[in-house]
């Protein structure tokens, strides 16, 4: 199991599972008594099984009875309430809304990519270098999923600078459309 953990955590979140929903509350179990010791809570916990969200969740309240107003986290100032209330917002089993870039619509196990707040901020401005950057370092995309963007977007900005065109010099022509 700690091997698993080694090899399965990423910055603060361990991305792991398992097909047999006993098995991954087995390890979703082992893995919170492992990490406790070390003086870490385990939190957000997320599947596209609603009956293991809902087996974790009521795992979770069972093994709490202290009032969530009288407890606080790790860090001042943080209340057990304010953690929850995180969790439970962004690990939601319902349709997604968010405005987030990148989402996993949990029901259907799909991830799906929104870009209307960028879209909109593009076009709020003019078109220029300036924008093609600012555009190009607002996508986080850790994982890859908008290569195909972003590359396109870099491209630009790497002719622009080869052609020396201005920071708030209007683009025009193939440069424009791109």
């Amino acid at each position: 199991m700690a091997e698993m953990l080694k090899n399965s955590l990423y910055v603060d979140d361990l991305i792991t599972g398992d097909d047999n929903e006993k098995a991954a509350f087995a390890i979703y179990k082992k893995s919170k008594v492992i990490m406790a010791e070390g003086g870490f809570h385990l939190r957000k916990w997320n599947s596209n099984s609603a009956s293991l969200i809902e087996e974790i969740a009521k795992f979770e309240v069972s093994n709490d009875q202290t009032p969530a107003s009288q407890q606080t986290c790790d860090f001042p100032g943080v209340t057990k309430e304010d953690d929850e209330s995180y969790a439970k917002s962004s690990t939601s089993l319902s349709s997604p809304t968010s405005s987030d870039r990148i989402n996993w619509d949990i029901a259907n196990d799909e991830i799906f990519i929104n870009f209307a707040d960028l879209y909109e901020y593009g076009k709020s401005l003019l078109v220029n270098k300036r924008l093609v950057l600012k555009l190009t370092v607002k996508v986080f995309d850790p994982l890859g999923f908008l290569s195909p963007l972003v590359i396109r977007l870099k491209i630009l900005f790497q002719v622009l600078c080869s052609e020396k065109v201005n920071w708030d010099q209007p683009l025009r022509g193939e440069m424009d459309q791109t």
